[in-house]
């Protein structure tokens, strides 16, 4: 079972202790992908990880920590799990150049978190910007890097800010996101210019 906390793209969080009853009631493997959790205010699966030797939690440096470019995940789960897996991955599937960067950028952790902050406060004032828009229907709550939207005419509005060289995620397709663009906070200066387009569109709907 491959679960998501915070979801991608709603942005909301399973309770550990959710996890810890799925854990107890499911007789194969729970897999949890925190990719956003540095983001979230609800706490790790890894704080229940030695209570469910079921569980596996998985992470990543391509987030939080800024570093998708070397494509570098972090696995957690108990002995046994690690054997299986260890007998069927490729030898060196992480490259020592690779390796180093890692750890470098895992060093700087007053770095990290202040990035961590900035984003956070990004994302409500990005949240209470948008609510002044007509045509925002709903803002979703969001403990990831990201604001789920529903909104009026979503891939008009999301062609409008492909013109502005602005790119959102377009979600409408998805299961019960229709009408949903998916918006990544960014630096201030790109929320700006988000929110700068947003009102150009605002004055021709």
């Amino acid at each position: 079972m491959f679960l998501c906390t915070p979801n991608n793209p709603s942005g909301n969080c399973l309770k550990p202790n959710v996890i810890s009853d799925i854990c107890d009631n499911f007789s194969g493997i729970v897999v949890v992908d925190e990719a956003y959790i540095d983001f979230a205010d609800t706490k790790s699966c890894l704080e229940i990880l030695a209570d469910h030797p079921n569980l596996v939690v998985i992470q990543t440096l391509s987030k939080a920590i800024g570093c998708a470019g070397i494509r570098i995940g972090l696995g957690f789960m108990h002995p046994y799990i690690v054997d299986i897996l260890n007998k069927i991955k490729p030898p060196y599937n992480i490259s020592s150049a690779n390796q180093k960067i890692a750890l470098s950028r895992l060093k700087d952790q007053e770095g990290i978190i202040q990035h961590i902050i900035a984003i956070k406060s990004e994302r409500e004032i990005m949240k209470n910007a948008l609510t002044k828009f007509d045509f925002v229907e709903k803002i979703f709550p969001s403990e990831a890097n990201f604001l789920l939207v529903r909104v009026i005419n979503a891939d008009a509005l999301y062609h409008h800010l492909l013109t502005q060289k602005i790119v959102v995620r377009n979600r409408s397709k998805q299961f019960r996101c229709q009408g949903c663009l998916r918006i990544t906070i960014g630096t201030p200066e790109e929320n700006i210019k988000l929110l700068s387009s947003l009102s150009t569109y605002k004055d021709i709907v």
